[in-house]
């Protein structure tokens, strides 16, 4: 059974652990924060598309923020031998 709560929870842990704020996350999915307040409080649920959206743009963030800290740590790929 899908839980709203525990999803908004694990979401906002992979944002942490990232170092991406939720704020960001939503900016890029084009969702108010304040749609993310009501998600997360049980107001309102978010559509599957909406998710996704927001699931999609969080995923890109955190491919970003990892790219950066292995390029800052000279373990950028792509100049690899």
């Amino acid at each position: 059974m899908f839980s709203q709560a525990r999803a908004i929870s694990q979401f906002e842990d992979r944002l942490k652990q990232a170092g991406i704020s939720v704020r960001r996350a939503c900016r890029e999915a084009g969702i108010a924060p304040s749609t993310w307040t009501r998600w997360k409080s049980g107001t309102t649920s978010p559509t599957l598309a909406t998710w996704e959206k927001v699931e999609d743009a969080a995923e890109a963030l955190i491919a970003g923020a990892s790219q950066e800290v292995a390029s800052a740590d000279g373990h950028d790929q792509a100049t690899a031998p």
